[in-house]
């Protein structure tokens, strides 16, 4: 047990601020143990900025700036997309026993004006698995119909250079703030 909560501290250092699924995807560990372990090296946010997030004992976002990148993003597919798409709600799942199991069949979609073209693509068998990664791909549908990501974890060059288009400028942050916006 001691090693464990060595080796999460250790995680913890790397990147102050988790999901439970980035946890869990590092680590492959059952959800039991992996919700038993971020008790005792972490807090949890339930609202604000960092909701649905663990936090480093001792660290607190709020007071750095630098902290932004972490935010929680609640990443819904919209209704006309999710209806057509192949993905399966998170609780039909997690009610078979498979939620990090999935097929290679993944979803891609394009924006093009006011319409919605989806084409499904097979994944190469040698690409890695991809399906429990808790990262954004553009243009690539999400493996759940709503997913958790976390700033730092948009894989997307435009997206980034938007987040951090105020870096050095932002405010304190709060349970009301988002995204490093500036106080009224």
């Amino acid at each position: 047990m001691v090693s464990y909560i060595q080796s999460w501290t250790q995680l913890f250092e790397e990147r102050p601020i988790w999901s439970r699924g980035w946890i869990q995807y590092r680590t492959k560990l059952p959800n039991v143990i992996v919700r038993s372990l971020l008790a005792l090296v972490s807090y949890y946010f339930t609202n604000g900025p960092w909701k649905m997030l663990w936090v480093r004992l001792g660290y607190d976002p709020r007071s750095t700036p630098d902290s932004k990148r972490y935010q929680c993003l609640d990443y819904r597919l919209p209704r006309e997309i999710a209806a057509v798409s192949t993905l399966e709600a998170r609780r039909s799942k997690l009610r078979k026993g498979l939620i990090y199991a999935g097929s290679k069949k993944q979803d891609e979609f394009q924006l093009s004006g006011d319409s919605v073209q989806l084409a499904e693509a097979v994944a190469d068998s040698n690409a890695p698995e991809t399906e429990a990664c808790p990262v954004f791909i553009a243009h690539q549908l999400p493996t759940q119909r709503q997913v958790y990501y976390q700033l730092c974890d948009l894989r997307d060059e435009s997206l980034q250079t938007l987040l951090h288009a105020n870096d050095g400028r932002e405010d304190e942050c709060s349970v009301s703030v988002y995204f490093g916006q500036k106080r009224p």
